[in-house]
């Protein structure tokens, strides 16, 4: 199957969420077809090696709507048209209760070629998330989504895309959730599980070497830039992006004092939330988190429908271990 740049989830149909649960399919649809499944978007850069300037016609919308960016993780990665809904992917979750869904393939994915996936390699942060600007700026040029009701969601590639987004580019985003993601490439680069992929495939210097693009990398360093809300999540146990990645932006941003930011910390969880409870009550933080900032008109009874339930948590980062009913982490977002 072709790997287009650009994946996007339209509206569902119906407003009882009929159809939400059936995948789309494999092949790219027509603009005929049902709303339920998803389309592709081929964007063109003038800059961006390896793309074509042809686009499919999207899905028609009665009015502009609220848009999540969903970055996958990596790089060295890509979305395909198939179901895209896990518990880092709100995409049929989100689109089923009004929002756009973005699935950018940035340069540095895979499925276009080696040159396009090598095209971020020592230039992080650079071309590759501003790709995902341009994913956002033809959606709003086309009227399809409300420029100022736009957020951003991915883990690990995808976390660290967040917190750029929530910090560097915070001007065009309205809320961010970080799922273990990289804030500090510095520090990261001295305490992951592959300090050799950093140095070698991702940098291709050693951080003697690059020091100053490091820093000129890491979200922590724009802070001055920051006010997107985000809401921050991490395994206590990652060891490929330790959870000191997610403390130290999350302390910053809170003595900083004017971003909302909170902090979700799962207990033996690692780069990734296997437990099935964890996963349930990270997608209900994350929509809720979208609806509190980006769908003020959204029901206050739709609202409790994806809430997950209040209860108390170390937002420092150690989590109280007091049993619940229903199995979740405890936490008051």
């Amino acid at each position: 199957m072709e790997i287009e740049g650009v994946l996007m989830w339209p509206i569902l149909t119906g407003a009882s969420g009929k159809n939400r649960d059936s995948p789309p399919p494999l092949s790219s649809p027509s603009p005929s077809s049902s709303s339920s499944s998803a389309s592709s978007l081929l964007t063109s850069s003038s800059s961006s090696p390896g793309t074509s300037g042809g686009k499919s016609t999207c899905h028609p919308v009665d009015t502009c709507h609220p848009l999540i960016v969903v970055v996958h993780g990596g790089p060295e990665s890509h979305c395909r048209n198939e179901w895209l809904t896990t518990y880092s992917r709100p995409g049929v979750l989100a689109a089923s209760t009004g929002y756009f869904v973005l699935y950018p393939n940035y340069r540095g994915s895979t499925g276009r070629g080696v040159s396009f996936s090598q095209a971020d390699q020592a230039r992080l942060a650079k071309e590759q998330f501003d790709d995902l600007l341009e994913g956002v700026r033809h959606l709003v040029s086309q009227g399809y989504v409300d420029p100022s009701r736009v957020g951003i969601t991915g883990g690990s590639y995808g976390g660290y895309a967040s917190a750029w987004g929530a910090t560097a580019h915070s001007d065009f985003y309205q809320a961010s959730v970080m799922c273990f993601g990289i804030s500090d490439q510095v520090s990261k680069s001295m305490t992951t599980d592959i300090p050799t992929e950093i140095e070698s495939v991702h940098w291709r210097k050693t951080i003697e070497e690059a020091y100053d693009d490091y820093v000129a990398s890491s979200p922590l360093y724009y802070l001055k830039r920051a006010r997107t809300p985000i809401l921050i999540s991490h395994g206590a146990n990652d060891k490929r992006v330790p959870p000191s990645q997610s403390k130290i932006l999350f302390n910053a941003l809170k003595r900083k004092g004017n971003v909302p930011t909170r902090m979700v910390l799962y207990g033996k969880e690692g780069h990734g939330y296997k437990r099935y409870a964890n996963r349930l009550d990270h997608s209900l933080r994350t929509m809720r988190w979208f609806n509190h900032y980006l769908r003020p008109d959204m029901s206050e009874k739709d609202r409790r429908a994806l809430s997950p339930p209040r209860a108390e948590v170390d937002y420092g980062g150690t989590q109280r271990r007091r049993k619940s009913s229903r199995g979740l982490p405890k936490s008051r977002l």
